[in-house]
């Protein structure tokens, strides 16, 4: 971000929002060495809580200054993968700046987002705030599968092409992309080549299997035993099947399992129907099947 600032912004705005921060910030970001002149390595902190609090203050500062000549949108994609320093500052960032010109988007997959990760907590405590909004993005329609095969590819495929990956991918834009870039691998995104529309039914692309099979490992051998055998009840399944067919395990130890399922959101409840569950994409419940 300070090395965006130091790249669009006048030198002499950058130098005054740094300040007499320039040394402590300079630690993290070399860059700033070359913008600032004769510039001098600060004092060593008392404990490494200090020197924490002294990082985020000089951060804050910067963008408070900063911000009062140029409006700034920090755009923070992919949180899900950010270490629990940077969500540290992120909080400590949103609470001094209330009433700053900053705008502060962030991205994160909710798939990847269980009760224990550090971006739960994060979010949990952000909310707090007054001006804090959460926008729940939903999957693409047919149009936008159409449009990201065109940006990827190139390719302007015919309507039933878009609907059949549509249906396939449940517009899901990473599964979009993955299934638009082996199409267009195997040449079937040319205007001279046909493509059978039952067969994406069983198309699966490596980059799909290797992002639903990351999910899938993150649970307990136990929970991936029991949603295999969901798998081949069907998309949708209830708690009294399972206890039908998995007579060694107790409805308490079902539930339990099945609750890892749904923090990892590989299922979700049926809100019509008490003790129903669904997968949330056909791809999982497909990819466990295929695992036996």
């Amino acid at each position: 971000m300070i090395r965006s600032c130091i790249d669009q912004f006048d030198i002499e705005a950058v130098r005054r929002a740094l300040g007499s921060n320039a040394g402590v910030i300079a630690e993290v970001v070399p860059d700033i060495e070359a913008v600032v002149p004769d510039l001098k390595p600060p004092t060593a902190p008392g404990d490494p809580d200090s020197g924490r609090f002294r990082l985020y203050d000089a951060f804050d500062t910067f963008l408070d200054v900063i911000s009062r000549e140029h409006p700034i949108v920090l755009i923070l994609d992919d949180l899900h993968w950010a270490d629990e320093a940077s969500l540290r500052l992120l909080e400590f960032v949103v609470q001094e700046q209330i009433d700053s010109r900053i705008l502060l988007p962030g991205t994160y997959r909710d798939t990847d987002i269980t009760n224990d990760h550090s971006l739960f907590h994060t979010l949990g405590d952000l909310a707090r705030s007054r001006l804090f909004s959460r926008v729940t993005l939903g999957g693409l329609d047919v149009e936008g599968v159409s449009k990201i095969i065109e940006v990827q590819t190139g390719a302007n495929i015919q309507q039933d092409v878009s609907v059949a990956i549509h249906a396939q991918s449940e517009g899901n834009p990473l599964f979009v992309g993955e299934m638009a870039r082996s199409l267009n691998q195997e040449g079937l995104l040319t205007g001279d080549t046909s493509i059978d529309l039952n067969s994406l039914k069983q198309r699966h692309p490596e980059g799909i299997r290797e992002v639903v099979g990351r999910r899938l490992s993150r649970l307990s051998a136990y929970a991936k035993d029991v949603l295999t055998i969901a798998a081949f009840l069907g998309r949708e399944f209830s708690l009294g099947q399972l206890s039908a067919i998995s007579t060694e395990q107790s409805s308490d130890e079902l539930i339990e399992v099945l609750g890892e399922a749904l923090s990892a959101r590989l299922i979700e409840e049926l809100p019509s129907e008490a003790g129903g569950y669904q997968f949330t994409h056909t791809l999982i419940q497909q990819a466990l099947r295929e695992e036996l």
